[in-house]
């Protein structure tokens, strides 16, 4: 039986409970063992929904789910182009919809990266397009790229595939850079939970952001975990919000420091998702990085 999923007119980090509910059950196994995409309602989807849909498909896939797309749009409307562009089509079936697609400067498109190519792509992709949006040098950079190298290498740690998708957009009219990384490990709340005892997932995951908590059981390998991520992202201005299991972070800045929160989800994410928003007006960085060690 072939379950329908229709992707939500607007697909942000609203609709990824409601889309994950419809592609998984409560059992957190797959609906269905065959689920067709349903373009025809999409309007607009942002970097983050994309990377969720990228993360989703690659789980269902690991799972042996067969996938299907269905268009379902005589005209291609801005958001399939955009998709395009970033390879989603070529990646997915084989076949871009349009013979001449072509990356957008304001877009590092959609990539899994294994870790081993992490730190190359840091360096010869992501810092120069970073330095010419952000309009600063690459030592401004620095915590910026330690925190994604450290969740590069956290994939690694925690995640049997060894690998992530990222995806990079910058948001011209509203001055933005939206950065989103998602895998298909075991996820922040189960690994907190194999260290500090159970506990909800909306618990496990505000408690892995508190300084100097990891999910290594060595006790001289405290790492500075999403405690330094949210300070990074909220000392720019940013915010950070992380999909993990059932539970959903969100740290963002006010006149008294850092606003954490934690929600209990009603669908379970299948990994990690982790959204970071910077504006462009408001960043700071730094003169020179600090090499830290990061883990949850």
């Amino acid at each position: 039986m072939v379950k329908q999923v229709i992707l939500p007119p607007d697909f942000n980090e609203k609709e990824i409970a409601k889309f994950i509910h419809d592609v998984i059950g409560p059992d957190g196994f797959p609906r269905e063992s065959e689920i067709l995409f349903d373009f025809s309602k999409l309007r607009f989807v942002d970097g983050v929904g994309l990377t969720v849909l990228c993360n989703t498909i690659d789980w269902l896939m690991h799972k042996k789910i067969r996938c299907i797309f269905h268009i379902g749009q005589k005209y291609l409307n801005d958001y399939l182009v955009y998709m395009d562009d970033c390879g989603f089509f070529e990646k997915y079936t084989n076949t871009p919809l349009r013979p001449h697609r072509a990356v957008r400067d304001t877009t590092l498109p959609i990539k899994k990266i294994d870790h081993a190519h992490s730190q190359a792509w840091m360096d010869f992709h992501f810092t120069p397009w970073m330095c010419i949006k952000l309009n600063v040098n690459k030592n401004k950079l620095s915590s910026l790229k330690t925190c994604i190298n450290e969740i590069f290498n956290n994939i690694k740690d925690h995640s049997s595939f060894n690998e992530g998708f990222i995806h990079v957009q910058h948001y011209p009219r509203i001055n933005r850079i939206d950065i989103s990384i998602s895998d298909i490990g075991v996820g922040i709340p189960s690994n907190i939970k194999r260290k500090y005892g159970e506990m909800s997932d909306k618990d496990a995951i505000l408690k892995a952001s508190q300084e100097g908590v990891t999910s290594k059981s060595h006790p001289n390998n405290m790492g500075i975990g999403l405690d330094y991520l949210s300070v990074t992202v909220a000392s720019n201005g940013g915010r950070v919000s992380i999909h993990s299991g059932y539970g959903l972070y969100l740290c963002r800045p006010d006149r008294n420091g850092l606003d954490r929160e934690s929600f209990q989800m009603d669908a379970m994410y299948p990994g990690t998702l982790v959204d970071i928003q910077l504006p462009i007006e408001r960043f700071i960085g730094d003169e020179e990085g600090e090499e830290e060690e990061f883990e949850w």
